[in-house]
């Protein structure tokens, strides 16, 4: 795993009120304590916070586009780091090179685009 994933099927109430929650993320580092390290952006919780705020009010329609995409992914990575702030944490990039890149393995494109 090289990244946050998004938990997928039923969600858990959130660690902290027992609330519902908006999202899960499981990072690919575990814990001191040898656990996945979990976070969850949580409406009650987080409402107060910069990131997790704007991201948890952000509304999930309303516009189409790669603009939208940067938005959410700029969120997203505010929040990250954010939650990651608050858990003692730091956020550090891993640096890559272009041989470190995944190869493209999908089907033979059809032409430029």
């Amino acid at each position: 795993m090289d990244g946050p994933v998004e938990v997928s099927g039923p969600m858990p109430p959130c660690s902290r009120c027992a609330g519902a929650l908006a999202s899960v993320v499981q990072m690919p580092q575990h814990g001191e304590d040898g656990q996945p390290i979990v976070l969850e952006p949580c409406p009650a919780c987080d409402a107060g916070a910069e990131a997790a705020g704007a991201l948890l009010c952000r509304p999930a329609g309303g516009g189409t586009g790669s603009s939208r995409d940067r938005e959410g992914s700029r969120l997203v990575t505010a929040w990250l780091k954010e939650a990651m702030a608050a858990r003692g944490w730091i956020w550090r990039p891993r640096p890559m090179t272009v041989d470190q890149l995944p190869h493209y393995t999908g089907p033979r494109p059809l032409g430029a685009g």
